[in-house]
C-alpha cells in the first residue's frame, strides 16, 4: 500500500483544475519569494480563493494549504515568517493536476465507448449472443463432468512393430 501525505491526500479529493491551479500559485509564490509578506497571507474573503479554497470539494483546498503549513487566521490563511512551501509541494501539486486529467480523460474514454456500445445494434447482438453462451455455458456444468476413464484391450502395451505397423520388417 502507498503511504501518502496528508497534502496528497488533500490533493486527491480535489476535482477540479481551477482549485489547483490556485493552489500552486499560492505555493510557487513562496517557493520562489519567502521573505516576501504578501505571498504569506490570502483573504478567503476575496471569490476566487473563497471558491477554490473552501466552499468546493469539502474545504480540500483549505486542507491542502493546512498541510502545507498554512494556518487559517479569522478572514484569512497565512503562513508564518518561519515556515515555507517548497518546490516538493509544488510539484505534488502538478502530479495531482496530471492525475486529475487522467481520470478525466479516463471517465471521457469510457462514456464514448458506453455511447458507441449502446449506439451500435450488431455490438448490442453481439453482446446478448456471448451472454446467452456464457449462461448456457454456466447452466451445462463443467465439460469434463461426464468424462469417464474407459478401458481398452487387454491392458498390455503393444509398439507399432506388433501390430505390424512398422515400416520395416
Amino acid at each position: 500500500m502507498i503511504e501518502r501525505t496528508p497534502l496528497e491526500e488533500a490533493l486527491l479529493e480535489i476535482g477540479d483544475a481551477e482549485t489547483l491551479d490556485v493552489l500552486e500559485r499560492l505555493a510557487r509564490n513562496v517557493a520562489r519569494s519567502p521573505s516576501e509578506e504578501k505571498y504569506r497571507r490570502v483573504k478567503t474573503t476575496n471569490e476566487k480563493i473563497r471558491r477554490a479554497l473552501v466552499t468546493t470539494w469539502n474545504g480540500a483546498g483549505e486542507r491542502a494549504l493546512l498541510a502545507m503549513g498554512w494556518r487559517r487566521e479569522g478572514e484569512a490563511m497565512t503562513l508564518d515568517a518561519g515556515r515555507a512551501t517548497t518546490m516538493r509541494d509544488v510539484r505534488a501539486i502538478d502530479e495531482a493536476r496530471i492525475a486529475l486529467r487522467r481520470r478525466q480523460e479516463e471517465e471521457l474514454r469510457a462514456r464514448i465507448r458506453a455511447r458507441a456500445l449502446a449506439s451500435d445494434p450488431r455490438r448490442a447482438a453481439l453482446r446478448e449472443a456471448v451472454a446467452a453462451d456464457k449462461a448456457e455455458r454456466a447452466a451445462a456444468g463443467p465439460v469434463t463432468t461426464g468424462s469417464r476413464l474407459a478401458p481398452k484391450g487387454a491392458g498390455g502395451m503393444a509398439c507399432a512393430r506388433d501390430i505390424g505397423a512398422a515400416g520395416s520388417r
